[in-house]
């Protein structure tokens, strides 16, 4: 929802725009090191990958994205492993079409969104 994300940052669409491209720049390594902690069954990493995805999705106005983040925040900090691993999957799923949306607000087409 790029209105609340709007009102996230009180109007201010340049702030917005470097927001969320600094969000596309820097998710596919944050998604990399998740899959990687996913594997090795580090649960510390994936709690602090699924806290920082949920505050960043929530100021993007990703509410969805964003509550999936949360119960992969959840599942690292109680190392529930198994719904880790689940949870990475849907986060995956969720996070392609926030991105498309959000490259194109940022003046890209969403095409070259990994």
């Amino acid at each position: 929802d790029l209105q609340a994300a709007l009102e996230n940052v009180q109007g201010n669409r340049r702030l917005l725009e470097e927001l969320v491209r600094t969000f596309l720049d820097q998710t596919p390594a944050k998604l990399e090191q998740l899959a990687e902690a996913v594997a090795a069954s580090d649960a510390a990493t994936i709690h602090r990958i699924g806290h920082t995805l949920k505050s960043e999705l929530r100021l993007l106005g990703a509410s969805g994205a964003a509550g999936v983040a949360a119960e992969l925040e959840t599942a690292g900090r109680e190392e529930d492993l198994a719904a880790a691993r689940g949870l990475a999957e849907q986060l995956n799923a969720r996070l392609d079409p926030v991105r498309r949306e959000l490259a194109e607000f940022a003046g890209g087409d969403g095409e070259n969104v990994q």
